[in-house]
Order: structure tokens, then sequence, then C-alpha cells
């Protein structure tokens, strides 16, 4: 029997916000190739420039995931076309063939922007000749780890391309003068699809309170079409088995001892399938998410909560529950309550007397 303990022993722990670098350099690149196509377009008026803006999440309508909720941070979004003479639409059931035929113009990454989850904002700006006149196509995607789509898709988990009859969602025409040389386009105005599907949606826009006006403006929900991505083949995003937390976590090339579930990669002192139950990745370095939740001054019953989070999944032959001590020698099984859940994961609360003056928690994983 293995067994792995992560211990708590203070009464909160930091979640640091962790931003995305090369978001940022991608921003500053974007910002110094602007000065450098205004500079060169001053002397060759021939030259091709053109840029295209491109939003979605914020006023628009939400790209959804494979498990049909909004797209989250670690999601990747990019502007392109395909090859000269390829027809996506006689591929659209192909990923590989049109990965293999795609050209990528622009990518960002998916945030937290205006207060919105989901959101991403864009800005791409292009010199070649290749892309102007031609239709404009995005892709979504997630991949394991965040790394680049590999030629196989097989790093890939969820992912849709779109495009739209929309008259903007054309780049650019060659030597193009200002304003013709800017496109704006956004996710509202989806409504093709070549791997991914449309699905329609009501969404309940969030109200804006101008000077004046009433303090609760009424706001009607309206029906939108959504893009949704689609999961890899083989790979079910509404469930965190074991090969599924593999296939996130490693790359295809990582050898079986590697990925064993008693194997320890990261050198942490723990196992994989401890992270695994508690759905972390043993190569982040980050905190794993205990939290201590209530104290003797906010709780009459004289009771100290911890909260944590589990995989749902291999229940039968995975245990994880917390236990609590007051003398870190002694432990004993907390009273644990399940607060929410989704489709990978549930919440749980842990409680112990503190009628000892102190108390301990720990999550033990058993399999």
């Amino acid at each position: 029997m293995n067994t792995s303990i992560l211990h708590l022993f203070t009464n909160y722990v930091r979640n640091p916000l962790f931003f995305s670098a090369i978001s940022s350099v991608f921003s500053s690149v974007a910002l110094w190739l602007s000065f450098v196509v205004v500079a060169v377009c001053s002397l060759s008026p021939s030259l091709s420039a053109g840029t295209v803006q491109y939003l979605g999440g914020i006023d628009q309508a939400p790209l959804h995931t494979a498990s049909n909720q909004p797209i989250a941070e670690g999601y990747a979004v990019a502007i392109g076309t395909f090859t000269d003479g390829f027809n996506p639409t006689s591929s659209a059931n192909d990923f590989s063939t049109l990965l293999a035929n795609w050209h990528e113009f622009d990518r960002t990454f998916v945030r937290t922007l205006a207060g919105r989850d989901g959101s991403f904002a864009g800005q791409g700006i292009n010199t070649t000749p290749f892309f102007a006149g031609k239709k404009i196509y995005l892709l979504a995607l997630r991949t394991r780890n965040g790394e680049l789509p590999l030629a196989d898709a097989s790093n890939v988990l969820d992912y849709g391309f779109f495009s739209s009859s929309h008259s903007a969602w054309v780049f650019p025409p060659s030597g193009a003068r200002p304003p013709l040389d800017l496109t704006q386009i956004n996710t509202s105005q989806i409504n093709e699809s070549l791997w991914g599907r449309l699905q329609e949606t009501v969404v309940q826009p969030t109200p804006v309170v101008e000077p004046g006006t009433e303090p609760n403006p009424v706001v009607t929900p309206t029906t939108v079409t959504v893009p949704v991505l689609v999961a890899k083949e083989g790979v079910s995003v509404g469930e965190l088995t074991w090969q599924n937390w593999i296939d996130r976590v490693f790359t295809v090339d990582s050898s079986a001892i590697v990925k064993s579930r008693t194997a320890d990669p990261a050198g942490t002192g723990k196992p994989n399938f401890f992270y695994f139950a508690l759905n972390q990745n043993p190569f982040e370095k980050k905190d794993f998410p205990l939290s201590v939740v209530d104290s003797p001054s906010r709780n009459s019953s004289q009771n100290l909560a911890m909260n944590y989070t589990r995989t749902k999944f291999e229940l039968s032959t995975l245990q994880t529950f917390a236990e609590y001590s007051t003398d870190l020698v002694n432990w004993q099984p907390a009273s644990e309550t399940v607060l929410s859940s989704d489709t990978e994961t549930e919440t749980v609360q842990a409680t112990a007397s503190l009628s000892s003056g102190k108390v301990f928690f720990r999550v033990k994983v058993r399999e």
C-alpha cells in the first residue's frame, strides 16, 4: 500500500498569480514591429503591411471548451490562414491535415480582462505579402503544459478552427493605406466551424451604470452563437482519469518509468499518484490548494476548517482524505463535507475542534 501525505501547519496558503511572461514578450515585439513597419512604409510605399486586431470574451460571445465551459487561462488563440490551393472545408474533420497547412499570423493567450474570465485581445502586424487578401481563420487550443502543438497534435487536449462570412474576416490587401491596412474582428462574428461546433446560448450581459442613470439598470439576456471547441480523439475533458492526467503533464517521449504511479520525476519527495489525486502538476512550483478558512474569532463553535481539492475519479482505488492532530504525533480523521464539484474535481472542507487550543491538518493520499 502506497501512502503520501501533505501537511498544513500555517493558517493560510498564498496562491500567487502567475502572469504569462511570453505574452509580455509578444506585446513588446508587436510594439517594436509596429515602429519598424511605419518607418519602412514611409520609405517603400509598395511594401505590404497589415494589422489585425482580434477580440473575444469581453463584450463578445466567449469561446467554450469541449466540456462547454468558457475557455480559461492556459488556452492559446491564433489567427492565420491556409496554404494556397488547400481547401480547409474538405479537411474539416482532419485536424492534423489542417495544422499541416496552417500559416499563423499572430498568437495570444486567454486571460482575465475587464473582470471577465476567458477573454483575449490580440494585435498582429505583418509585412508578409502571403497573407494579403486571404480569409482569416481563428484557432483556439489547449495543449499539455502550454507547449506549442506538435505536428501530429498528440499533445493537444481540445481545440477548434473557426471563421466567419463577415466582410472583416479578410487580411488587409497588399500595400493598403490607412485605414484600409487595419482589420478588426471578434468572436461574435464567427458563423463557420472547421473543427469544433457552433451552438446557441443565452448570455447575461454585465450592466454598465452610466452617470445619472438608474443604479440597477435592467439588462435583457440575449441569445448568441457560441463557438465550442472539441476534445482530441481519445481524450475526454470531462474526466480526469489517470491517463488524461499523464497526457497533460508528460511529453509523449517520456519513459514509462517516469510516468509510473509511484515515480517522483520532479524530485519533490511525493509520487505521481499524489499529484494526480490533488489534480496538480509536480513540475509547477506553486503552493498546494489548501487553505484554512475559519478561526475562533469567526466561528462560535470553536472549530477550525480547511478546504482542499481532490479528483473525483478512481475513488475506489485512490483514497484522499484529511486528518488532524493537536500534537503532530497522534492523527485522527477529520470530518469532511463536499462543498462543490465540477466535471473533474470536488472541493472538500475538513473540520476539527479547537478545544485544545491548537490543531494541525494534513491531507493523506493512499492507494
